[in-house]
């Protein structure tokens, strides 16, 4: 658990974004909008880790690209930490952005709560960015039988909030599974969990139903998700 608030700098050249950012994560306790920049020089001039703990920014800016900003970032301020972000996730490569020194990637369309826990993620050193997804392997042994329930439920599209209440867990404790089982299955992310399921990852409902179906079915339906991931499985 972090002792102080995270405290970001956001960077993104349209007013619009920008505002709306700001103002969805300064309304989150655990964190705390130090500055703002709406190009890449203005970023340079505010990254100061003193005073910023992890810079959150567009990869397309005004006077060049988020890229090369990371880059003279990490020249001037070695222990930045940069999170990139763009609207058009499925044009980069992962592997090219995570080379580049991004500590994670991330699609303006994410939940809010995905965008909140991987700037903790990576305000306490955990890199969130599959540099290479398509050798991620997973076995049910590597996973304990909490990590197995929180794991199904948060592949069945769950927050945090309602694993917690499901599972009888504190939201702290639960997003320390999630980070558990990042590191675990070699993903950077929640949606690299998801994606785990079309490659085969039968996981899902075989450990569902081994670790107790009948506890896990009163969450709103979700035996009936889960039979529906189950047929993605098979396909």
């Amino acid at each position: 658990m972090l002792n102080s608030p995270t405290r970001l700098l956001l960077v993104d050249d349209h007013p619009v974004i920008l505002e709306g950012l700001q103002r969805f994560l300064k309304a989150e306790p655990e964190l705390s909008v130090a500055a703002t920049a709406g190009c890449g020089v203005d970023a340079l001039k505010r990254a100061n880790p003193r005073h910023i703990d992890v810079v959150l920014m567009d990869i397309n800016l005004p006077d060049g690209n988020g890229i090369e900003t990371m880059r003279r970032i990490y020249e001037r301020w070695p222990s930045s930490k940069v999170i990139l972000m763009t609207g058009h996730k499925a044009r980069y490569n992962e592997g090219e952005i995570s080379s580049a020194g991004a500590w994670a990637f991330l699609s303006k369309d994410a939940e809010l709560e995905e965008i909140v826990w991987t700037i903790q993620a990576v305000r306490r050193g955990n890199k969130c960015i599959d540099e290479k997804p398509e050798q991620v392997e997973c076995t049910a042994d590597k996973l304990s039988e909490r990590e197995r329930e929180v794991l199904t439920l948060i592949a069945t599209g769950h927050t945090i909030r309602q694993i917690a209440e499901q599972l009888g867990l504190g939201q702290r404790t639960v997003e320390t599974y999630r980070e558990r089982l990042v590191k675990k299955l070699g993903v950077s992310s929640v949606a690299g969990m998801v994606g785990l399921v079309p490659q085969g990852l039968v996981l899902l409902v075989g450990i569902a139903l081994a670790v107790g179906i009948v506890r896990l079915s009163r969450n709103h339906g979700l035996v009936q998700e889960l039979h529906a991931v189950e047929g993605l499985a098979a396909s």
